[in-house]
């Protein structure tokens, strides 16, 4: 499993998205290494070297940390899905907006009804 810490961890770093973070081996609290913030994202390089190119983003809030996961996954050249129904946004307007933008920059909102078999298609393409 992968798992990224920085966010709410650095007092002097303010992070939403989880490709900001660097990785750990899971311990809680993880403990903050000394080039903070990374120059080049330890996400970005891990899922690379794994042969990762898709990345399905769901979770808290959807109009702040999930939409900006989303926004560095699209900039760093992965194909991405948000799935909308796995996602919770402070307010419904701010979640909307973020679905616009994600699909404004390329990415896939799967939503509603059936939405298992439509990630499904789109992660088996």
């Amino acid at each position: 499993m992968l798992t990224t810490n920085l966010q709410g961890y650095h007092k002097g770093i303010e992070s939403y998205s989880a490709f900001d973070g660097f990785l750990t081996s899971g311990q809680n609290p993880a403990p903050c290494p000394d080039d903070i913030p990374p120059k080049d994202s330890q996400v970005t390089a891990y899922l690379r070297n794994h042969g990762i190119t898709k990345v399905v983003v769901t979770g808290l809030a959807t109009d702040y940390c999930v939409a900006a996961t989303a926004v560095s996954a699209l900039d760093d050249k992965f194909d991405v899905a948000l799935v909308t129904p796995a996602c919770r946004g402070i307010t419904p307007d701010g979640s909307s907006a973020a679905c616009e933008k994600i699909r404004a920059r390329g990415g896939v909102v799967v939503e509603g009804e059936g939405w298992e078999e439509r990630l499904a298609a789109w992660l088996a393409k």
